[in-house]
């Protein structure tokens, strides 16, 4: 079979095609992806109470006709909350892509928004860490979220919500590019 087309070098080079090309597309995409700005960072390591690892910059998420280019994201207490720079980015696209991730992996139930703009973002971080340090705390003191649904907490459903919400961050980072 060394002298027609049905040899092994042909599956070999076939083969080795598709890691070649999945190499090429991520080179590409991370290309065009660009990185938090100085502002961004700066404003957001100003927020105190972040939980360590339940943040992070530079994501870059793939649907099957665009790319999301996160420049923060944070989860805390059942949510989701992220920052773009690229005024290209279809916020609501994104969080709907984000749901869906985490719906494939059975994690239902958290709320996803996706800011635009530097400021409404940094005032959902503190929001954010003002969560964790009453879920910290043991217990936090019923009160409302943005949207209205009550929030309340014990220092047992805390510890799960916090694994949780790491296992969310380590998805979105999985996925990632």
């Amino acid at each position: 079979h060394f002298h027609t087309k049905k040899n092994i070098f042909s599956i070999a080079a076939a083969l080795g095609a598709l890691p070649a090309g999945r190499s090429i597309v991520m080179t590409i995409m991370l290309m065009r992806a660009r990185g938090a700005s100085e502002s961004v960072r700066t404003a957001v390591d100003a927020v105190r109470g972040l939980q360590p690892g339940w943040s992070g910059y530079d994501l870059c998420l793939t649907a099957y006709d665009t790319a999301f280019s996160l420049s923060h994201a944070a989860v805390t207490a059942g949510r989701v909350v992220g920052l773009t720079e690229n005024p290209q980015t279809n916020c609501r696209q994104c969080e709907d892509h984000i749901r869906q991730i985490l719906e494939k992996d059975g994690l239902t139930g958290y709320e996803v928004r996706i800011y635009d703009s530097l400021e409404p973002y940094r005032k959902a971080l503190e929001d954010l860490a003002a969560l964790a340090g009453t879920s910290e705390a043991g217990t936090s003191e019923a009160g409302t979220s943005e949207t209205g649904t009550s929030v309340t907490g014990t220092s047992e459903a805390g510890t799960s919500d916090r694994t949780e919400d790491g296992r969310v961050m380590k998805l979105l980072y999985s996925v990632s590019l």
